[in-house]
């Protein structure tokens, strides 16, 4: 959760993320259903990345709401990345919030 008392999230924007050019292995994210710009979200993902990179992306069973932007039921928003990544994983997750009807999918990934 963000906040000035959780020092493992840094705030920022994901649509021009604040690293260099290739210096992560691995980026994750479990705000699909947040971003508003998924093609400058992806771009950016794709340049902070090393040639060998993956994108851990946690994609639960939400419809646009309250606080989501983009419905992850259908199936487009992880076509869309998929167009732009290899698909290497999926597996289901449950329950791993205080949501107790939260379920979905863990999906990694890689460059192509």
């Amino acid at each position: 959760e963000p906040g000035q008392n959780n020092h493992h999230v840094l705030p920022g924007d994901v649509h021009a993320l604040q690293f260099a050019v290739a210096v992560f292995d691995y980026a994750f994210t479990n705000i699909l259903d947040h971003v508003l710009d998924l093609e400058a979200f992806m771009a950016e993902v794709l340049r902070v990345l090393g040639p060998n990179g993956l994108l851990i992306a946690e994609l639960p069973n939400v419809q646009i709401g309250t606080y989501e932007v983009n419905d992850l039921t259908d199936g487009r928003v992880q076509a869309f990345v998929g167009q732009r990544m290899r698909l290497v994983s999926e597996a289901p997750i449950a329950n791993l919030t205080n949501y107790t009807d939260w379920s979905g999918v863990q999906a990694i990934y890689a460059r192509r």
